[in-house]
């Protein structure tokens, strides 16, 4: 019982953290809700790289400008990193690139524009809902306080087992008595 209640209590703060930031991601209602509170209206939708939101690898336009863009990348930053992520606009000529040099942490990524036409790199203003949509993948997920976050959170996950198995054995023993 006092394990039951000590994994209750302290993984239920940790555990609700992951709950309720995970609702961002399930519902509108409540990404629309957090992002009104932050002083957006507008919810960041992550594009998904499929037919659906207009790139496809079949179309041979859009691949060479992603190959283009990847270039023009390359030649200015060099091909020394430990992540590059390209978006495509829907037009496949302007991608939004997340880029992490080599031996920066996350926190230190850069973001930038590559326009394929005018073959130039901006830096990208990322949308403040970006940024809300950022943050609570953080939070969900225990990066927000680093190593140790991640840590926290997978025990806290693991935890669950225990916080089951231990709430089965009360009850086992209650129901025979």
């Amino acid at each position: 019982y006092s394990l039951h209640g000590f994994l209750g209590i302290y993984l239920g703060v940790i555990l609700s953290v992951i709950c309720i930031s995970g609702l961002y991601f399930s519902y509108e209602s409540f990404a629309r809700f957090i992002n009104q509170i932050c002083g957006e209206e507008k919810v960041f939708k992550k594009p998904n790289f499929t037919n659906k939101n207009g790139f496809s690898l079949n179309d041979e336009q859009k691949v060479a400008n992603l190959k283009k863009a990847y270039e023009i990348f390359i030649s200015k930053f060099g091909d020394e990193f430990d992540a590059l992520n390209f978006i495509s606009n829907s037009g496949g000529i302007k991608f939004m690139l997340f880029y992490l040099p080599k031996g920066a942490s996350e926190r230190d990524g850069v973001r930038l524009l590559v326009d394929t036409k005018s073959e130039q790199i901006s830096k990208n203003a990322m949308p403040k809902s970006f940024e809300i949509y950022k943050f609570m993948l953080d939070l969900h997920a225990g990066y927000i306080f680093g190593e140790f976050g991640k840590f926290i959170f997978c025990l806290a996950s693991c935890g669950v087992v225990l916080l089951l198995f231990s709430g089965g054995v009360i009850y086992y023993k209650r129901r025979k008595n």
